[in-house]
């Protein structure tokens, strides 16, 4: 703690009080939702590919990231085949929350997506999803699961 008081002790009066003003600032509830949704079903979603990949399927980890992510591709894409390029509502996905304006642009994010680890592209994904989205994803994925 003493640190973060020796960083400020270097700082000037002025920029001290522009980073505090930001403390005074509260995050909007809906993106405060956002967050505390993603936590609350990112180890739901998590636990019913274990389950269904590895425990009754008796597949090798991380076989259940792999169908994940593979399903987590072709929800955004509104079940059509990647390889057949993306629909509206793919890049619609990324041109919400990314500082991305075209579709060259989000080709080249996605590809940059697809080198990361599987859980990297996991993690990616359901925090491009709302919360709907997320819920929409559970109930088609596990219709008898309703989280």
């Amino acid at each position: 703690m003493s640190e973060i008081f020796t960083i400020f002790n270097n700082l000037p009066p002025e920029l001290i009080n522009i980073i505090i003003s930001y403390t005074y600032e509260p995050q909007s509830p809906l993106l405060t939702n956002d967050i505390k949704d993603y936590y609350k079903s990112k180890p739901k979603i998590s636990k019913l590919y274990f389950d269904r990949f590895v425990i009754d399927y008796g597949e090798p980890e991380p076989s259940d990231k792999d169908w994940l992510i593979n399903d987590l591709f072709g929800y955004a894409n509104r079940g059509r085949p990647t390889m057949n390029g993306y629909v509206e509502a793919f890049y619609n996905l990324f041109f919400k929350y990314f500082s991305l304006r075209t579709f060259e642009q989000v080709n080249k994010m996605v590809k940059r997506i697809e080198g990361k680890p599987v859980v990297t592209q996991i993690n990616i994904f359901w925090g491009i999803f709302s919360p709907e989205e997320r819920n929409d994803f559970l109930i088609n994925k596990f219709p008898n699961n309703i989280i």
